[in-house]
């Protein structure tokens, strides 16, 4: 699911793309719970699938970094859980197992063998309290709990929860608790600085020609961060017939006769700034990257073998770098666009040679997908 934001005008049209998805995985995480009424539910791991070799074929996303740097989800991704359950009336007193959400069962798990010598820490025995964390198949049964994302629940804050039937039908819950936002709105604001469209200085063919003003972009979500995207159009003049240097418009990502013409940009927000390479021009100890042409019909990806990270046709805002760590800060967290923060980006136009016209149209792009 996408929304879509298009605003044109002359030298720059603005197009906010939104809602798609990602997470991360946290795996070997150990809690036990059990209200001293005979019964333990332990939590022997977790871990969220939103990678597209695990989701596959129908899973939106593009991360296959797999990582969310915070508690939120998108239709069709997954939450695992393994769990074991003790009863000290014996495994024959538990029933089926359930993951709840708000209180409401939603998953029936699968259960699975007990293996020997397996663990889940803070498990006690019922005749002395003493721990023990080893797994008993006469007093213990082991579950998968699998949820995948659904459409029908938006935006409010939401409980897992993890429970149990005995032989009774009673069901008894776990202490074991964590809130999710799931389907959360995705959104972003792009605007000017001072609110006329992108304008640029004087230059003569063969010079730089910078932006008096800047591309402010936002993101407006309250929970999801952002990737965020950008690519332009080449430039035409709308009035008049032009030439530059060989047809009626200036190519944005250079031209046959020197790739070092057309568009740059560099963006900054708080210490990430642009750092790219991998085209001619590129420029990250300034910050200033070759701006690219957008296409559609391309999807998404955040590696491929020149151009890390294009989506659409569109480069990184900040970094194609998403993998190496640069400040101390791993890659991906020097692309990321937190939620209520605002990327300034600024231009500048390389012009070629034998050029003719005053080239007042184009449309920028921006694109947002959520980690």
């Amino acid at each position: 699911m996408y929304s879509h934001y298009y605003l044109v005008i002359p030298l720059v049209a603005l197009i906010s793309i939104g809602m798609v998805t990602a997470d991360v995985a946290v795996d070997g995480v150990k809690a036990s719970s059990g209200p001293g009424s005979g019964y333990q539910i332990c939590v022997l791991n977790r871990s969220i699938d939103i990678t597209p070799d695990k989701l596959g074929a129908d899973g939106l996303t593009i991360n296959f970094l797999n990582l969310r740097p915070s508690s939120y989800a998108f239709i069709g991704e997954r939450l695992n859980f393994t769990i074991a359950i003790r009863d000290d009336e014996g495994a024959v007193d538990i029933g089926k197992a359930f993951l709840l959400v708000n209180g409401q069962r939603r998953v029936i798990c699968n259960e699975l063998e007990t293996g020997k010598d397996e663990k889940c820490d803070g498990l006690r025995k019922s005749a002395d309290g003493l721990i023990d964390a080893f797994l008993d198949s006469a007093t213990d049964r082991k579950f998968e709990c699998i949820y995948t994302v659904e459409p029908f629940i938006q935006e409010e804050r939401a409980e897992i929860s993890l429970a149990f039937e005995d032989s009774a039908g009673i069901l008894h819950d776990s202490l074991y608790r964590e809130g999710w936002v799931f389907n959360p709105a995705v959104s972003m604001s792009i605007e000017t600085s001072d609110g006329n469209l992108i304008s640029f200085e004087r230059a003569l063919p063969g010079q730089y020609a910078h932006s008096q003003n800047r591309l402010l972009i936002t993101n407006t979500a309250r929970s999801v961060s952002l990737w965020v995207f950008i690519a332009s159009t080449d430039f035409f003049d709308h009035y008049t017939p032009a030439k530059c240097p060989v047809s009626n418009k200036i190519d944005v990502e250079g031209n046959a006769i020197s790739a070092l013409d057309g568009l740059y940009y560099r963006a900054r927000t708080g210490t990430i700034k642009t750092s790219l390479t991998g085209m001619a021009g590129d420029n990250p100890d300034e910050g200033w990257a070759h701006m690219t042409n957008p296409n559609q019909n391309l999807g998404c990806s955040l590696s491929s073998v020149l151009l890390q990270g294009l989506c659409s046709g569109a480069r990184p805002l900040f970094t194609n770098n998403f993998l190496s760590s640069a400040g101390g800060l791993t890659g991906w967290a020097d692309n990321v666009l937190y939620p209520l923060s605002t990327a300034e980006v600024e231009f500048k136009m390389k012009f070629p040679r034998f050029c003719i016209g005053s080239f007042d149209t184009a449309i920028i792009w921006a694109f947002g997908k959520p980690v």
